[in-house]
């Protein structure tokens, strides 16, 4: 059985979109195949996050994140969270698995190209950590796609990421796989609008 910690790093905790995509992946992986454990992040400024939070990162066989786009890179309380297991890491290496490591970052921008800082900065964590990178999700329209990730087009490549990163931690090869770009269906003006419709608004108060 492999063990499986799935990130959310997203400051929006419970409400964010960056969730909903680790929620769906969650529904992908056979619980007689993985043990899956939940990390989120520590909100409080001026504090490592929790020991749990570490161990569970530690003892994975795989990391899988996801987070927002904020100003082309990643969140500061997710920097934070990957700071504090690389200082783990580097005190404790012997404790620590070479974990292969997914990314999913949404971006409210419509076109996923955006998101390509941000992978860049997961890759060299990976490096800096020891980890195995394998591939990551570049999403644009992030709320939207969420919203839409239902209708076939748009679930069609989701459930390809999500296939794809099960079958690869039941794998054993090191080369990394291609990243995979995800944007909306639909026209820009169109996503837009919904973006900043009630709708959205009642849909996880439009949080990434």
């Amino acid at each position: 059985m492999k063990n499986v910690c799935m990130v959310n790093g997203s400051p929006s905790g419970n409400s964010a979109t960056s969730l909903a995509f680790l929620k769906d992946l969650d529904d992908f992986l056979d619980g007689t195949l993985f043990r899956k454990e939940y990390v989120s992040l520590n909100m409080k400024a001026g504090e490592t996050n929790p020991v749990a939070s570490m161990d569970a990162m530690a003892g994975s066989d795989a990391l899988i994140f996801s987070f927002p786009l904020y100003a082309y890179t990643l969140p500061a309380p997710f920097t934070r969270l990957l700071e504090d297991y690389c200082k783990r890491k580097e005190s404790r290496p012997a404790e620590e698995k070479a974990a292969r490591v997914y990314a999913i970052v949404n971006s409210g921008y419509p076109v996923p190209d955006v998101n390509a800082e941000a992978l860049r900065v997961m890759k060299n964590f990976c490096m800096r950590a020891g980890l195995f990178w394998r591939f990551g999700t570049a999403i644009g329209g992030g709320l939207v796609v969420a919203m839409t990730r239902n209708v076939p087009i748009v679930n069609r490549k989701l459930l390809k990421v999500y296939g794809l990163i099960r079958e690869d931690i039941q794998g054993c090869g090191l080369k990394p796989l291609s990243d995979v770009s995800i944007k909306p269906v639909i026209p820009k003006g169109m996503m837009i609008y919904m973006k900043d419709s009630r709708w959205a608004k009642r849909y996880m108060g439009r949080r990434p």
